[in-house]
C-alpha cells in the first residue's frame, strides 16, 4: 500500500465504507419502506415457488401466487408512512409480526404488482438466496425482508468492488457514483434495480479494462457478452446500453487483418447482439401476462402507440418539457429515499453533484496510476454517451407506452433514479486529457472526507425520517 494508504486504493474504500453503512441500512429502515419494496418481496416469493412467469387465475386474470401468510404481513408491515413524510413509522409492527413464521400452506394469487411480472429470475439471484434460506429455517416475514437484503447488499458489493479493481482511471467517479446516497439505498434493500446498477458498473468497467488490453483473448468476450445478457434480463431497456462493447471494435478490426484472426470481431459484434436478443426473447414470453390496465385502466398501448407516431412534435414537446424537470431528476438521482418522499438535505445534494462532476473531469489529486492509463479515445467515448442516450430514450418509450395515457401532454414520469445504470459511461466519457488532469484541485483526502460525511448525512435522513 502507497503513502496514501486506504484512500490509494478506491475497491477498498467502497468495500469498507458500503458494508459498514449498507448493513446499518438494512436493519434501521423499517420493511417495505424502499420503493416498489412489496413487489419485489412478491416477485422473489413467487420466484421460490418456481413460477417463472405470473400464472392465470380461476377468471382467466395472470397474477403472482405467493404464500397468504406472506401477503397479510407484508401489507400490516407497509404501515402508513409511504407518501406522508410528516408520519413515523410504527416499529411496533415488527415484533407483532416476528412472532408469527411464514409456513407453507394456503396460496394467494395477488395481482397488485404487475409491474415486476416483466423482471426475469436474473434479477432476483441474490435475494432469492437470502429470502430463500431464511424460509428454509422457519423465518417471519420480516427476517426473509432482512436477510434478502443483506444478500442483494452482499452481491452489490462484491460486484462493485470487481468493477472498480478492472477501472484504474476512473476509479474515483465509480466509487463516488456506488457511494451515492440513492445507490447505496437501493443496495441495502430488495430492489431488483440493486443487481442491475452493480452488473451495469461492471460491464462497463471489463469493457474499459479490454479497450487497454494489447490483445483480446476468448474467455474475456465470453465473460462481457454473460454480463450483457445478464443485463438485458433485469430490464430489458438497458440492454441498448450493452453497445459500449463496441468499442473493441477497433482492436477486434486489427486482430482479423494483422492476425487473420475472425473471431475477436464476431464475438465483439455478439456482446450487445446477445443482450438485446435474451432482452426481446424475455419480453416476448412476458409480454402476455402483463397488462398496464390494471394500475392505470386509461391505458391503451395499441392507441398510445398510434398517437406517438401521428404526434411526433407534441412527442418532442414532452421531452423538452421533461428535461426543463432536470433539477428535480438529478435530486431523484443523487438521493430522494423511502418511497422518494424523503430527500436528503438540500445543500448536500448539491455538494454531491459537485463532487460528481470534480471526480468525472479528473480533477482530484493523486489519483493512483493516472500518468500511466491513457484517456479513452475520442471515438470511444461518442458511443459511451450513444449508448446511454439510446438506453434512456428506449426507457422514454416504454414509459410513454406502459404508464401514461394516450395523448398526455404533461411531463414524461420518469424518476432520476432510472439514471444510475447508464450514469458511469457519461462520467467516464467527461475525464480531461492528461495535461488537464495536473491542474487538479481537490486532494484526493478530501473526496474521501466528502464520501464519509455523505453516509453520515445518508443514515441521519433515514434515522430521522422513520
Amino acid at each position: 500500500m502507497s503513502r496514501l494508504g486506504l484512500t490509494s486504493a478506491p475497491h477498498l474504500v467502497f468495500a469498507v465504507i458500503a458494508s459498514t453503512t449498507g448493513v446499518v441500512l438494512v436493519f434501521l429502515t423499517p420493511p417495505l419502506q424502499v420503493a416498489d419494496e412489496h413487489c419485489h418481496l412478491i416477485r422473489t416469493a413467487s420466484f421460490l415457488k418456481g413460477e417463472i412467469l405470473p400464472v392465470r387465475g380461476p377468471a382467466g386474470e395472470y397474477g403472482l401466487k405467493v404464500p397468504a401468510r406472506l401477503l397479510q404481513d407484508g401489507n400490516r408491515l407497509f404501515g402508513q408512512t409511504a407518501f406522508h413524510p410528516e408520519l413515523r413509522y410504527d416499529r411496533s409492527l415488527i415484533a407483532s409480526v416476528r412472532a408469527q413464521p411464514v409456513q407453507d400452506g394456503e396460496d394467494v394469487l395477488t395481482r397488485s404488482c404487475p409491474n415486476v411480472s416483466l423482471y426475469s429470475p436474473v434479477a432476483y439471484a441474490p435475494q432469492l438466496v437470502g429470502v430463500g434460506v431464511a424460509r428454509l429455517w422457519g423465518a417471519s416475514t420480516p427476517v426473509m425482508i432482512w436477510a434478502g437484503r443483506l444478500a442483494n447488499l452482499c452481491f452489490f458489493v462484491l460486484t462493485t468492488t470487481l468493477a472498480l479493481t478492472l477501472l484504474s482511471a476512473g476509479g474515483d467517479v465509480l466509487l463516488v457514483l456506488a457511494l451515492m446516497p440513492m445507490t447505496l439505498f437501493q443496495a441495502a434493500s430488495l430492489s431488483a434495480d440493486a443487481v442491475l446498477n452493480a452488473l451495469s458498473f461492471l460491464f462497463v468497467a471489463y469493457t474499459v479494462r479490454l479497450l487497454r488490453c494489447e490483445s483480446l483473448r476468448p474467455g474475456q468476450l465470453a465473460r462481457l457478452i454473460l454480463i450483457g445478457a445478464a443485463v438485458g434480463l433485469i430490464k430489458t431497456t438497458y440492454s441498448p446500453l450493452t453497445l459500449v462493447a463496441l468499442t473493441l471494435v477497433p482492436a477486434a478490426l486489427r486482430a482479423w487483418r494483422q492476425e487473420r484472426r475472425q473471431w475477436p470481431f464476431a464475438l465483439t459484434i455478439l456482446v450487445p447482439a446477445c443482450s438485446l436478443a435474451v432482452a426481446w426473447l424475455w419480453s416476448t414470453a412476458a409480454a402476455p401476462c402483463f397488462d398496464p390496465r390494471e394500475w392505470r385502466p386509461a391505458i391503451d398501448v395499441a392507441r398510445q402507440w398510434e398517437w406517438i407516431r401521428a404526434h411526433p412534435a407534441a412527442i418532442l414537446r414532452r421531452f423538452i418539457a421533461t428535461l426543463a424537470h432536470l433539477p428535480d431528476h438529478s435530486a431523484e438521482f443523487i438521493g430522494v429515499l423511502g418511497w422518494l418522499d424523503t430527500p436528503i438535505p438540500k445543500l448536500w445534494w448539491a455538494i454531491y453533484g459537485l463532487l460528481l462532476v470534480v471526480t468525472a473531469l479528473g480533477w482530484v489529486r493523486g489519483r493512483p496510476i493516472v500518468d500511466a492509463t491513457p484517456p479513452i479515445a475520442l471515438g470511444a467515448r461518442c458511443l459511451f454517451l450513444t449508448a446511454a442516450f439510446m438506453s434512456l430514450m428506449v426507457g422514454y418509450l416504454a414509459t410513454l407506452l406502459y404508464w401514461e395515457n394516450v395523448g398526455d401532454l404533461g411531463p414524461i414520469a420518469f424518476q432520476g433514479r432510472y439514471l444510475i445504470p447508464v450514469a458511469l459511461p457519461v462520467f467516464l466519457s467527461l475525464d480531461l486529457p492528461p495535461r488537464l488532469r495536473r491542474r487538479a484541485f481537490v486532494p484526493r483526502v478530501v473526496l474521501i472526507g466528502c464520501i464519509v460525511v455523505s453516509q453520515l448525512v445518508l443514515l441521519w435522513t433515514v434515522w430521522a425520517r422513520y
